[in-house]
């Protein structure tokens, strides 16, 4: 038993380490005036590829894919901080890296707040983004911050107004989710033209919201 037990091991090592030669890719060096030890460095140089599949993980942690997720993560910030955001390839890995820690750790709700605005706003990977902030609201539907994330995502990258509405009138019957999103939804189904939707959902809000300032605010919006 003890000897299957070492082949398996050795088995999968190997496995990660061909994984790890094939998805290595030359990237230009990194220039950091402040970080001496930076200098001179690549980004593959820093990184090497966690396993692809996370069947990996949960034979090595069967009792605990949280702590995987965790090793994960750390690799994540580390890979992260030695980023230059100027330069879009060295984001290469992170919605790979995301993945694999929501895969392990669906409920964590930290990368999926890191990776939304990472990917969509700093990486400017508009698909990589909306499907990371889409897998977040499958597993956490109820967090009202990916639903934010995903009305931003349509005005900045569609200028869907209505959409974005929409999206934020939904956020706003979250739990915890600030009341003044629903203002909002009425304040972008106007600037969409979109009037008659924005008389709807002020009614709806009216009916529901206890905030008198915040139906205040969105009775104000007509004048």
């Amino acid at each position: 038993m003890k000897h299957l037990l070492i082949i398996l091991i050795i088995a999968l090592a190997l496995t990660w380490y061909c994984q790890l030669v094939s998805t290595q890719t030359e990237m230009k060096t990194i220039q950091n005036e402040e970080c001496k030890v930076c200098q001179q460095r690549t980004v593959d140089e820093f990184f090497l590829s966690p396993p692809r599949d996370t069947r990996f993980y949960k034979f090595t942690f069967p009792a605990d894919p949280d702590l995987a997720a965790d090793l994960v993560w750390m690799k994540t910030a580390y890979y992260y901080g030695i980023i230059d955001i100027s330069k879009p390839e060295d984001f290469f890995y992170l919605p790979f890296l995301l993945s694999t820690i929501t895969d392990l750790a669906p409920e964590w709700k930290f990368p999926y707040f890191f990776g939304s605005y990472t990917l969509l706003f700093e990486a400017n990977m508009e698909k990589q983004g909306l499907k990371f902030i889409e897998k977040g609201m499958a597993s956490l539907p109820e967090l009202w911050e990916l639903w934010l994330m995903k009305g931003y995502y349509f005005i900045k990258y569609k200028k869907d107004f209505k959409q974005a509405a929409l999206i934020f009138a939904e956020a706003s019957t979250k739990q915890r989710a600030p009341k003044y999103l629903a203002a909002l939804s009425v304040s972008l189904a106007l600037k969409g033209n979109e009037r008659s939707l924005a008389e709807q959902l002020a009614k709806i809000f009216q009916a529901t919201i206890n905030d008198k300032n915040i139906t205040r605010r969105i009775a104000e919006k007509f004048k």
